[in-house]
């Protein structure tokens, strides 16, 4: 159990109990022993009592409130007392520093408006006076437990000390004015700070020692403002600031204001390296320049010093690594930033930066300095992105230029050597970041792969290969890649018929164990049971009453430990608890993303990523050629189609091969100079291929099949013949698949559709006005076979047994009667509707009713359309907003008549007994 403070002063920071003869540092109280973890356990349960006591009391006032509003005559009934919103404690320390402040305020108006009005002697004596009692008011304060009192007393007095120097210089005092600023202010603060300091000591001031330390960085900055020095002057004194709290955190270590000089020691480094930083890129010569380096790797020293120190938390020492790891960089990289070409700028941040982030990986791992490591990585990952951000469009524009389709491809396709080897350099810096941050793994191991083959796909274009060498090598590689996921994927296992359950042991209404006729359903393995338990899950067994039940023994208590009395139970009000704390949320999802992977897992995405990236640079570098595009497109169906066939990741497989076949066929087409309307009829060949094979290659090669179908016949909507051809063909591949037994229904209704879509564009073409004769006979026979399947099987619902064949009657007439606006179809198509909506309700049929219903609404827009719409153009512009505002007056009345009649009744209720 640790102490966060010491149990008789309260000061903060204690180190925990039996750390071996700890002592608090201000008070000297012994922590250690038996006693002090006593005393954290009672502290703890206090705290509990305590916070468990105010919700008890709030809960007390809110039913209390509840309860006397319901007092005869009571003005305001179920009014709740509000509690109040801000602690003691807050508004206590809020109370101080708004009065504290008021006070410096106060101090430094009499100095600078009401001076004038007192002569030296009474100025010297009110100032001194002034600032002698508000020092000494903390010790008598402090001896009456008014903590917070002193310090804001302590505060006002450091306040007040710096306004007696103001004053003593603006009123001449021993010949100051004549000392020039810098200088005077370099010296008040440098003695206050020292002042404060030892003040804090004696009057056990928590504040002063931060306000000493933030003092304690002007006089180095102020003195180099006395000697007129340039940035890099000041980035001296800067790191003159920062050594002195590094001396000052190394000295406390975890006491107060130690943590706090860290930072600030980082901040002063950091500050310090981007003058001297600003000041050494600002050169161009090498002999400023690098003089300029040398206060950023003093910077870089410093930073790394603060970042070893244990004082400060991990966060904040791997920040400060961090910082320190920029600073080294800027200073390696302005050599070279002089000698490379404005092409090659990238790596004079990318080199040093990939150098920098190999070191700390090869640091090793000792407890307390991970953050270390860790900060210096970051840094060198920083910059080494950065590095990548700029070559970035230059990647891009290397990698999409066979798809822009440049007259003079590809003499026009280049790329710098800077992109592939700053990618080359990431894909280095991911893959040590993968091996040493364990719990990274997969995504950089993914980030490394993906950015391996950026520089192994751009390199040769920036050596000048030919385009068919830089098609090769992307291609080879997804090949590669293919190999060895085909490898590490395990083969697949032949599915294991289940056994089936007996009838005895089956669930009370449960489904049958043996599949209903024609619908085979695949087998499954059941899972295996657990020992101990039955297969199926059972009601748990009754209490036996002849065996008594026993109570756990309680665990016997350690005689070397102080047990404390259990506390009291507490009942819980009948209410439901708050929420849980904020922020736990966002703490679990990083741990779930950062979840470490097992070595397959790890190979398996690295060889996926590799697949995907280096497959879409090859397809999209082959579009730029016919020949590349046949080639790597009949690949990656070879490919695809033996990995479908194998079983080995079935679903994308079969995905791939249907869709690069039927690009392949589309762009085999194109080369041999047919339009796209006929070319369709190449993609559609494809698909229909499909139809024979997709029953045992997987669901991905049948959907694929069913997307190219449609696009084929999509391809050949401007041309109403090749149109028709493609939905008879079409419907033909739908028909093969209703020989399928679990895709029967689905496929007979689509080749139905289909094939009598193609009839009704042959009959357009033919110009037939009447569709009828054509669609009565097929849509009686359809009736037909629905009414007999439905007699057959009465479960049977209506839409598969009648909905395709009214459809395909009543569409045909409809859309012929809205390309006829006048004769009588319309009066005719009106009544058949009719009688079908008619029967449809006389037998409670789905179908027809809904069917009838649709059909009949659409004939009588048609047929009212034109009337209304005349009658629209008479009507005065105002009466549609008038119609709009009265239906929002109705609908808001209603509304509210609603909530008055519940009211009602809620009061009813509550007057029953």
């Amino acid at each position: 159990m640790n102490l966060d403070r010491c149990p008789d002063c309260g000061w903060p920071h204690v180190a925990p109990p039996g750390a071996g003869g700890g002592v608090c540092p201000r008070c000297g109280l012994p922590l250690d022993g038996d006693a002090v973890t006593e005393l954290a356990l009672i502290g703890a349960e206090l705290r509990g009592l305590a916070e468990r006591q105010a919700v008890l009391a709030q809960r007390r006032a809110v039913l209390l409130a509840a309860l006397r509003g319901r007092r005869v005559g009571a003005a305001a009934p179920n009014v709740a007392v509000p509690g109040p919103d801000v602690e003691a404690r807050s508004a206590q320390n809020l109370l101080l520093t708004l009065g504290g402040s008021l006070l410096t305020l106060a101090g430094l108006v009499f100095t600078l408006v009401s001076w004038g009005r007192f002569g030296i002697g009474a100025r010297a004596a009110v100032l001194a006076v002034l600032t002698a009692a508000v020092l000494a008011a903390p010790f008598p304060l402090r001896r009456r437990a008014l903590g917070a009192t002193a310090e804001t007393a302590s505060a006002v007095g450091l306040a007040l000390v710096l306004l007696d120097a103001y004053a003593a210089r603006a009123a001449g005092l021993a010949g100051l004015d004549g000392v020039r600023a810098y200088g005077y202010w370099a010296a008040v603060t440098g003695l206050t700070a020292a002042g404060a300091a030892a003040y804090a000591r004696l009057s056990r001031s928590e504040l002063l020692p931060y306000a000493a330390l933030l003092l304690l960085q002007l006089p180095a900055p102020l003195t180099a403002g006395l000697a007129h020095a340039h940035a890099t002057g000041l980035a001296y004194a800067l790191l003159v600031s920062a050594g002195a709290d590094l001396v000052v955190a190394a000295r406390l270590r975890a006491r107060a204001p130690g943590p706090f000089a860290v930072g600030a020691a980082a901040v002063g480094a950091a500050a310090a390296g981007l003058l001297a930083g600003a000041a050494a890129y600002s050169f161009s010569s090498y002999g400023p320049a690098l003089r300029a380096c040398v206060p950023l790797l003093l910077a870089a020293a410093v930073g790394l010093a603060a970042a070893s120190l244990r004082a400060a938390g991990p966060h904040v020492r791997a920040a400060t690594a961090a910082l320190a790891g920029l600073a080294l960089l800027s200073a390696a990289a302005v050599a070279p930033h002089l000698a490379l070409p404005p092409s090659w700028l990238a790596l004079a941040w990318a080199g040093p930066a990939a150098l920098l982030s190999a070191v700390a990986f090869a640091l090793p791992p000792r407890r307390g300095h991970t953050p270390v490591p860790l900060g210096l990585s970051a840094a060198g990952a920083f910059v080494l992105a950065a590095a990548g951000v700029s070559v970035l469009p230059d990647l891009l524009r290397a990698l999409t230029e066979p798809l822009r389709g440049t007259p003079d491809f590809p003499g026009t396709w280049h790329a710098t050597g800077t992109a592939a080897t700053v990618a080359a350099l990431l894909a280095a810096v991911a893959a040590g970041a993968a091996a040493r941050f364990r719990t990274m793994t997969l995504p950089l191991s993914c980030t490394a792969a993906v950015a391996a083959v950026a520089a192994a796909v751009t390199a040769p274009i920036a050596a000048g290969a030919p385009y068919a060498a830089a098609v090769a090598i992307p291609t080879a590689l997804a090949l590669a890649a293919t190999a060895a996921l085909v490898r590490t994927e395990p083969p697949p296992q032949p599915p294991v018929a289940a056994a089936p359950v007996p009838p005895d042991r089956q669930r009370p209404g449960a489904a049958p164990a043996t599949p209903p006729s024609g619908e085979p359903q695949l087998p499954r393995t059941p899972p295996p049971p657990s020992p101990g338990t039955d297969q199926l899950p059972s009601t748990p067994p009754a209490p036996n009453p002849d065996t008594h039940q026993l109570p756990p023994t309680p665990p016997a208590p350690n005689p070397d430990i102080h047990q404390l009395p259990p506390a009291p139970p507490v009942i819980g009000p009948p209410y439901p608890a708050g929420p849980p704390l904020p922020g736990w949320g966002a703490v679990q999802i990083p741990r779930a993303v950062a979840r470490p992977a097992s070595p397959a897992q790890v190979v398996r995405g690295v060889t996926l990523c590799v697949l995907v990236a280096a497959g879409a640079v090859a397809g999209g570098w082959s579009l730029a050629r016919d020949a590349a595009a046949l080639v790597v497109f009949g690949i990656a169906a070879v490919v695809a189609g033996g990995m479908a066939g194998a079983r080995r990741f079935a679903l994308p497989a079969g995905v791939v091969a249907v869709g690069a076949l039927g690009y392949e066929a589309a762009r085999a087409a194109h080369a041999a100079g047919m339009p796209p309307h006929l070319a369709a009829f190449a993609v559609l060949g494809v698909a229909l291929a499909t139809v024979p094979v997709a029953g045992f290659a997987g669901p991905g090669v049948e959907y694929a099949g069913y997307v190219l179908g449609a696009t084929a016949v999509t391809a050949t909507a401007g041309h109403p013949q090749q149109l028709s051809l493609a939905l008879a063909l079409a419907g033909a591949g739908a028909a093969g698949t209703a020989l399928r037994p679990e895709r029967r229904r689905a496929a007979a209704a689509g080749a139905t559709a289909l094939l009598s879509a193609s009839l009704w564009v042959q009959l357009a073409l033919a110009g037939v006005h009447a569709p009828e004769p054509y669609t009565a006979g097929p849509s009686a026979v359809l009736l037909l076979l629905g009414h007999l399947r439905r007699r057959r099987d009465p479960s049977l619902d209506s839409w598969p047994a009648y909905g395709l064949g009214l459809w395909a009657t009543l569409l045909p007439s409809l859309l012929a009667v809205w390309a006829q606006p006048h004769g009588v179809r319309p009066l005719l198509l009106g009544a058949a509707a009719l009688a079908v909506t008619l029967l449809g309700a006389r037998h409670r049929l789905r179908a027809p009713l809904l069917t009838g219903g649709l059909v009949l609404l659409a004939d009588a827009a048609h047929e009212l359309a034109p009337p209304v719409l005349r009658s629209l153009d008479h009507l005065p512009h105002w009466a549609p907003v008038a119609l709009a505002g009265a239906l929002l007056v109705y609908v808001g009345a209603t509304y509210e008549r609603r909530l008055a009649e519940a009211r009602r009744l809620r009061s009813t209720f509550r007057s029953l007994h």
